[in-house]
């Protein structure tokens, strides 16, 4: 008896949890779906932004608390995904900051197939922000493409500098950025030659 006692309880434990982690599913599936950010790119109509930077200032910097950095990726179209810059106080209503006209960067001057993961970097010892971005030659990174790392630099958030190549990023992808202790220091990610 004791131990068909247990065996009910433990089943009835498992029905428990397994119901929980079921409607926890759901709510978050369903959250998911319901907190999209409308980010309209400087292509009309397809606002489909990927690789979001975000810099949070606390206060605001030069009428923005948050500064974004992202790239329009249309249906998967790369040649597309130019760094581009929007704005937002409240981290739901974003739009582009007066005075900037999007994208920032572009592929065809640096004749790269694509400009791509953009990165924000703020430096608050000399008030400049910086967007750093990949620009991809040629191929695919997983056979071989060449990758550069560019950077555009402003002190207002609207007027940008011609770009600088910073370095090459064969074999890497989606780095982030930070400056601290007065150097830069970055992460990327490694794919495998698989695809995993």
């Amino acid at each position: 008896t004791r131990t068909l006692v247990s065996i009910l309880s433990l089943s009835i434990l498992t029905i428990i949890c397994s119901t929980i982690i079921n409607f926890t599913k759901v709510q978050y599936t369903q959250s998911e779906a319901t907190s999209y950010l409308p980010i309209e790119t400087y292509i009309d109509g397809k606002d489909q932004a990927t690789h979001p930077s975000i810099i949070d200032f606390d206060s605001t910097w030069n009428g923005y608390r948050y500064w974004l950095a992202y790239t329009p990726y249309p249906f998967g179209a790369g040649g597309e995904e130019n760094p581009s810059i929007s704005v937002s106080n409240d981290l739901k209503n974003w739009h582009t900051p007066n005075g900037l006209y999007n994208p920032i960067a572009n592929n065809e001057e640096v004749n790269c197939d694509e400009l791509k993961d953009s990165h924000l970097v703020y430096r608050s010892d000399i008030n400049q922000l910086e967007m750093w971005y990949m620009g991809r030659l040629n191929s695919t990174i997983k056979s071989g493409g060449n990758l550069l790392m560019f950077r555009k630099l402003s002190i207002n958030g609207t007027s940008w500098s011609d770009y600088e190549v910073m370095r090459t990023m064969n074999g890497t992808t989606s780095p982030s950025i930070i400056y601290e202790d007065g150097k830069y220091k970055l992460w990327s990610i490694v794919p495998s030659k698989n695809g995993d």
